[in-house]
């Protein structure tokens, strides 16, 4: 956290930071600081997701699947903070599909 607390050097740099919902921690993070960051959901069509979970879940020596650790409730909830206390210009939706697959040879 400290890390991603640190501007870059120059205006023109940016910093990524890619968080998995189940370790979202909210007595770490409150809604003062998420403002200061742009933030990024990227989205799918649900049935997508839950047929490539079933998928990896079915490959690789375990027949472990298990829908309710889908992580959908675990995401809503960060979700739900950020468009409390962050403006709108601040967030940005990326349909996984048609933004990153559409032209997937895009410069």
């Amino acid at each position: 956290m400290a890390l991603l607390c640190q501007r870059p050097a120059l205006p023109q740099q940016r910093q990524f930071s890619k968080e998995i919902a189940y370790f979202f921690d909210f007595q770490a993070i409150d809604g003062a600081w998420l403002t200061g960051f742009k933030h990024v959901f990227l989205v799918r069509q649900p049935l997508d997701v839950m047929q490539s979970l079933y998928r990896v879940s079915q490959g690789g020596g375990t027949t472990y699947f298990d829908a309710a650790e889908s992580g959908f409730d675990e995401l809503a909830r960060p979700h739900h903070l950020v468009l409390e206390h962050c403006p709108s210009d601040q967030v940005l939706y990326l349909d996984s599909d048609a933004d990153l697959m559409g032209i997937p040879t895009a410069p």
